[in-house]
């Protein structure tokens, strides 16, 4: 059984996210800010990661969640639904023995505005990144990106199964990226 989670608006703008009994609280006073979760099976953080969601990007999966006992040897950014994609990229290249960080970024715009050392923890210099992103690639290449697998076009129509093949949203195609 598939469960939904709603969102509440908080007063006086202030960003809100879900504590452990899904009620909202606020986490931030600076910008608003919305969780939207939809109802597909997109990855839902548990109460213990709102406060990593809140900086705007979190480390989601180390390599050791995939069997490899060793550093990133290269970071996946994603954000929403790219996320499930990412994770399977990363499945996928640790068959090859490549250990990868999946990074999920929902706010670009939050997490710029982090320390140097919290940026630097998620995203560690060094070591490749790709971003994977259903929309424009612009955004990703101020993050250090040696690619983006996105869409930087407008107007194809065919049912979503189609598009993701075509426009190379899929996890094989996310990690021969790499």
């Amino acid at each position: 059984m598939e469960t939904t989670r709603t969102a509440t608006l908080c007063a006086a703008n202030k960003a809100c996210a879900f504590n452990a009994n899904c009620t909202s609280e606020p986490v931030a006073t600076m910008t608003a800010c919305a969780f939207l979760f939809k109802p597909t099976s997109a990855v839902v953080p548990d109460a213990s990661g709102l406060d990593a969601i809140s900086k705007g990007a979190y480390v989601l999966a180390e390599p050791i969640e995939v069997g490899l006992k060793k550093k990133p040897q290269a970071v996946i950014i994603a954000t929403g639904s790219e996320v499930q994609l990412a994770l399977k990229a990363q499945a996928l290249l640790a068959e090859r023995k490549i250990a990868v960080r999946v990074v999920s970024m929902p706010s670009t715009t939050t997490f710029d505005r982090q320390s140097v050392a919290y940026k630097v923890a998620v995203l560690p210099p060094g070591i490749p990144r790709i971003a994977v992103e259903m929309g424009s690639t612009d955004g990703w290449w101020k993050y250090g990106v040696a690619a983006v697998v996105g869409i930087d076009t407008y107007g194809e129509s065919a049912p979503a199964p189609v598009l993701f093949e075509h426009f190379g949203f899929t996890p094989r195609n996310v990690a021969d990226t790499y």
